[in-house]
């Protein structure tokens, strides 16, 4: 499944569901759906900056909170509609995971003055032929190598491939889309240079024609960083509270943390 087959992000961009505060569709089981997490690598730091790597820690959750508060209405209005499956079916979850991701990602390309993106990389491996059975050894080999290699994510991110290698072996096709924060600190300069990291990546395995002993693999990488306006941000969270709280009770079930050297 790819962004093109989900429904069309609405505009106005900011719906108003001020007539159902509580969200109507009961979908919170597919906050539980790895398609779609957000990912804090946090550093061994000394006591005297950890109220400092705090504030920027929730700098960046609220603003993540946000997203999904907006998505969660998204994803609410195309229930209604019709153009979204309301069960508990894993398809179904994973379908409503992939449309909030599409949300947000409207919302980082046209919205969110508080941020701008760089160093968009789109690239990918394949398509290659394996023997059936060693597909997923090769498809966790060129994630590895893709994201701790060559983008540089702390080693944790490796585990997280592990997990989820296991979901990719039953699906023929999958997108996977993270938002990382990795809180870096410079130790000389007493100073935090974070990197913030959107990275999706689609996994897509076909029989090869002809040939039963093979499987043909596509792995499509999609990457860019992010900077952070805090002052910018910390302005415009003061309006959006109440959308930031229910964001949080979002994240919470999409995130994971990570301690990790500096």
């Amino acid at each position: 499944m790819t962004t093109d087959d989900l429904p069309v992000v609405e505009t106005p961009l900011f719906l108003s569901l001020e007539d159902s505060p509580a969200y109507k569709h009961d979908v919170s089981n597919d906050y539980g759906t790895p398609n779609l997490l957000f990912l804090y690598y946090l550093p061994y730091i000394p006591n005297s900056v950890k109220l400092e790597m705090d504030a920027l820690r929730e700098d960046i959750q609220t603003w993540h909170s946000w997203e999904l508060a907006q998505a969660e209405k998204h994803v609410q209005s195309q229930i209604d509609k019709g153009n979204l499956p309301s069960d508990d079916s894993v398809a179904s979850r994973v379908k409503r995971t992939n449309y909030r991701f599409k949300v947000i990602q409207f919302l980082r390309e046209e919205d969110e003055s508080w941020k701008y993106t760089y160093e968009e990389s789109k690239t990918s491996i394949g398509p290659v032929d394996v023997q059936r059975g060693e597909e997923n050894s090769m498809i966790r080999n060129g994630l590895r190598h893709r994201y701790l290699a060559q983008v540089g994510l702390p080693q944790p991110f490796e585990v997280l491939l592990n997990v989820i290698n296991g979901e990719m072996a039953a699906l023929a096709h999958t997108t996977y889309s993270f938002s990382h924060g990795y809180l870096k600190y410079d130790r000389d300069s007493g100073s935090f240079k974070p990197d913030l990291i959107a990275s999706s990546f689609t996994v897509k395995k076909t029989d090869k024609e002809g040939d039963d002993s093979k499987v043909t693999v596509t792995i499509s990488f999609s990457d860019y960083k992010v900077k952070l306006d805090q002052t910018l941000w910390r302005e415009k969270r003061r309006l959006a509270e109440e959308e930031i709280s229910k964001g949080e009770k979002i994240l919470k079930g999409m995130s994971f943390s990570f301690f990790v050297d500096c």
